[in-house]
């Protein structure tokens, strides 16, 4: 304590990580997926997409591409703090790149659906994100 009725505190050095923490002025928390039941159930989710992906008549580059670039990440992406987010920006490629793959909607609907299913444990607005992949398993 400082003389004269102020307050003293303890400085802190470094960085402060967690749940929902926030301290000081402009600081900001992220949302991560803690629950290591939902992130194995999510990687699990991932693991069948990409074995659905590799199943599709989508072309093989394609297939390559998806995989690689957009569903492999995801995977670490469920760990991260901003997992929600990053979740989002795969989701959002995934859309993209199935709308532009030429396969047929009806044989898309597995992928939509496990798409749909990641969103849902992310807590991801799937319409908002994939609008194309949630319009074939609407």
């Amino acid at each position: 304590m400082t003389e004269g009725g102020g307050t003293s505190g303890t400085y802190v050095g470094g960085g402060i990580t967690g749940t929902g923490i926030a301290v000081g002025a402009g600081a900001s928390a992220s949302v991560s997926v803690q629950n290591a039941a939902d992130q194995q159930q999510l990687i699990k989710l991932i693991e069948d997409l990409t074995a659905e992906i590799q199943r599709s008549s989508i072309p093989n580059a394609m297939k390559s591409t998806i995989v690689e670039n957009v569903v492999q990440p995801m995977k670490e992406d469920v760990k991260a703090p901003e997992a929600k987010s990053r979740l989002e920006s795969g989701l959002e490629k995934l859309n993209l790149l199935i709308k532009a793959s030429g396969a047929a909607q009806t044989e898309l609907a597995t992928i939509g659906t496990i798409a749909g299913m990641i969103a849902k444990f992310g807590g991801i607005a799937f319409h908002t994100v994939a609008p194309f992949l949630a319009g074939i398993v609407s």
